[in-house]
């Protein structure tokens, strides 16, 4: 297996520049900033989907309720890249009056999400832990571009960017390898043992 230890930290000089909220800057797509995401993997058969996928930690523990078709390219990872969109933002003015934006923006909470290093997702996904059930499956290094804003203020963690747009670049590493031809045969990618979180 392998250590987490052993994942560097982007060494990109442009994540420097997203330490604040508020802060943001277009990365071009021949130029993505590449980071760390976690995801829990579905069994067969769960969110609509005959085989495994990659699913958004946070809707998949306890909040299976939200799910619905309609809410698919927001909380089931797709094949290929994958758009920020506005209609689930969870920001006040936008939730009750459906305002549509370019996500993400400063003051929203849209966006695809990544971090700069294992490290600070795994400390992310620890203290995370402490609060509610959530689960860490896999990992998987992401290329983020388009708008690109830094953490949302009191709900990210440090070392978190928000993307309009982002994609698996290489290998997904799973703790668990039941699933992991479905995971490689939806998003094109290697898939490779992990110990998983500590």
């Amino acid at each position: 297996m392998t250590p987490a230890t052993s994942f560097p930290s982007s060494g990109d000089v442009r994540w420097d520049r997203f330490h604040e909220p508020g802060a943001r800057a277009m990365i071009p797509a021949a130029r993505p900033l590449l980071g760390w995401r976690w995801w829990v993997v579905s069994d067969p058969g769960e969110y609509g989907r005959d085989g495994a996928r990659l699913v958004n930690p946070f809707v998949h523990d306890g909040n299976r309720h939200r799910w619905t078709p309609e809410r698919d390219m927001i909380h089931v990872w797709q094949p290929g890249v994958n758009t920020s969109r506005s209609d689930w933002c969870r920001e006040v003015d936008a939730w009750y009056a459906r305002v549509e934006h370019t996500a993400p923006q400063p003051w929203c909470s849209c966006g695809i999400r990544s971090m700069r290093s294992l490290e600070g997702l795994l400390a992310y996904y620890r203290s995370r832990r402490e609060r509610r059930a959530v689960t860490l499956d896999a990992v998987g290094v992401l290329a983020s571009w388009g708008q690109v804003c830094g953490p949302n203020d009191g709900r990210d963690h440090a070392g978190t960017v928000r993307a309009e747009f982002a994609e698996i670049t290489g290998p997904v590493y799973l703790s668990d390898l039941r699933w992991a031809n479905d995971v490689a045969a939806e998003y094109g990618t290697e898939v490779l043992p992990w110990e998983g979180p500590a």
